[in-house]
C-alpha cells in the first residue's frame, strides 16, 4: 500500500510529464511569496501564485474564494468558468 507521501510524489510526477514549464527554486519566488502573504494569503497558496508569476502565467485558476477576491500584481486570478469564458469568447 502506498503512503500519502508516495501518492503525492507520483501525482506530482504525472503533472511534470504534461507541464510546459517547471518552476524550480529561486530566491525571487520566495521574495514574491512574502509579498503575497502580506495580502492575507496562506503560505502554500502564496508560493503557488509566486511560482505562476515567475513562469509568466497570464492566469492563476482557482476555486478558492479568498484568492478570487485578491488583486495581485503580475497575474489574473480567475475561477475555471471565467477562465473558459475569457479564453473562448474574449481570446
Amino acid at each position: 500500500m502506498l503512503s500519502l507521501c508516495d501518492i503525492r510524489k507520483k501525482t506530482i510526477g504525472l503533472w511534470e510529464n504534461v507541464a510546459d514549464y517547471i518552476v524550480t527554486y529561486e530566491v525571487s519566488i520566495y521574495e514574491r511569496a512574502e509579498l503575497v502573504i502580506e495580502l492575507g494569503i496562506r503560505t502554500k497558496d502564496a508560493l503557488h501564485i509566486a511560482s505562476a508569476i515567475k513562469a509568466d502565467a497570464d492566469y492563476f485558476i482557482t476555486t478558492d474564494r479568498k484568492l478570487l477576491n485578491k488583486n495581485i500584481e503580475g497575474i489574473i486570478i480567475v475561477n475555471p468558468i471565467d477562465f473558459l469564458r475569457r479564453y473562448y469568447y474574449e481570446g
